[in-house]
């Protein structure tokens, strides 16, 4: 009888061990999926690991441009997404000059100082976008960012992700997920 319960033992411990039971990856932790987002005439679609909802209480931006904004995070990875629109009297300031405000707003919002930072343009289908990416700090803790900023249809979006530095998942997770963006 012994041997037969050591047997078990032994079959279950391989089971385990071979499928990876009680280990945690990402793709065991979050449910990804894609998040489409309509503003105006244009629609973008970005790769996320969990939904994030809109901010039904942020609709302008400080020099009165109308703005929607989408955001969500845990304890691993920060997302935040924002699309301002034009107006005859308030026209969409550059990606560049969005990407500055982008930032600034960021480090005001959580008392961060940049640390390194990195500006490309890069092409998000056939939509030239700059990428900016680097690290800041708060309280002495390292956090990487990436940042998309481009004009579609008379929309400026800014596709915004932030991460522990020294977080392995979500140094994962940003690994899967940044810069899958679809501008339809």
């Amino acid at each position: 009888m012994k041997r037969i319960l050591l047997a078990l033992s032994l079959a279950f411990i391989m089971v385990f061990a071979l499928t990876g039971c009680g280990s945690e990856n990402i793709e065991n932790m979050y449910s990804f999926g894609t998040k489409v987002m309509t503003v105006g005439q244009s629609e973008v679609q970005v790769f996320l690991p969990y939904d994030i909802g809109q901010d039904v209480g942020l609709t302008a931006t400080s020099k009165g441009n109308p703005e929607t904004v989408y955001g969500g995070n845990d304890k691993h990875f920060f997302v935040m997404v924002s699309a301002i629109q034009g107006t005859p009297q308030l026209p969409l300031p550059s990606i560049q000059d969005q990407s500055k405000d982008g930032m600034t707003y960021i480090t005001s919002m959580q008392r961060t100082t940049i640390q390194t930072q990195k500006n490309e343009m890069v092409s998000i289908n056939g939509t030239p976008a700059l990428k900016t990416s680097g690290t800041m700090t708060l309280e002495n803790v390292s956090f990487s960012f990436y940042q998309y900023t481009f004009i579609n249809k008379g929309v400026l979006w800014n596709i915004f992700y932030e991460y522990r530095t020294d977080d392995a998942v979500g140094a994962a997770l940003a690994a899967k997920v940044v810069g899958h963006i679809q501008i339809t």
